[in-house]
């Protein structure tokens, strides 16, 4: 693997502005999708919250919406650590 992904580029002079632009696009489109999916996550997250704050569920239907959210929550933690990587490499 090439310097910072980019194939056979062993040399930082091989690098082509056009490639470098290219490859910031793409960074750019996958920081949107994490962001919409950092966004999803905490809404997810947050709706469960309030309907298991509502009286009267069982302790099935707690236990229930605490495992949603535990998965939502990892769902978000791993969202941003590859959110985190991809700012990391815009900013090389």
């Amino acid at each position: 693997v090439g310097i910072l992904g980019f194939g056979k580029v062993t040399k930082l002079e091989d690098l082509s502005v056009n490639d470098l632009k290219k490859e910031r696009l793409t960074q750019e489109v996958k920081q949107d999708q994490l962001l919409t999916r950092l966004r999803l996550a905490q809404d997810q997250y947050d709706g469960l919250l309030e309907a298991a704050s509502e009286p009267g569920l069982s302790e099935a239907e707690i236990d229930s919406a605490a495992y949603k959210m535990e998965m939502a929550g990892k769902v978000r933690t791993r969202t941003e650590y590859d959110l985190q990587e991809i700012i990391t490499k815009m900013t090389v």
